[in-house]
């Protein structure tokens, strides 16, 4: 059994409704969403997500939370060395998302808002294996 469906058994046997497909319309209703990232960049905090289709990307954007999950052998040191890595890749992915919290935004008579253009929250899960 794969991770994501051992991991989709025990938040259905905890209570949770999971969804894995029509991600587009359950998503857009949905409190949580729970994604693995492709890397995560030290110095700056950041989260790198491959995610070309667009249902793979839909959990890290259109809910209030999203859950990133981020293996500690993924973890690069610096900036350059993510765009070393990217740049190393048989080929340039279509979708390539910097992930850094949550959005922020003061383009409205200069208040600060959160959460504008994406998730209010995110919670990164470190996974050493």
């Amino acid at each position: 059994m794969s991770h994501s469906a051992k991991l989709k058994e025990k938040l259905t046997a905890a209570g949770f409704v999971v969804h894995t497909e029509d991600l587009f319309t359950a998503t857009s209703q949905d409190d949580v969403g729970i994604s693995e990232v492709n890397w995560g960049i030290a110095e700056l905090g950041t989260l790198v997500q491959i995610a070309p289709e667009v249902d793979n990307r839909l959990c890290s954007t259109l809910v209030p939370i999203h859950i990133a999950l981020l293996r500690t052998s993924a973890i690069v040191p610096e900036l350059d060395d993510m765009l070393d890595t990217i740049h190393s890749l048989p080929q340039i992915p279509g979708f390539v998302g910097f992930i850094t919290g949550p959005s922020r935004s003061s383009d409205i008579e200069r208040i600060l808002e959160i959460g504008v253009h994406g998730p209010e929250q995110v919670i990164v899960i470190v996974i050493d294996e």
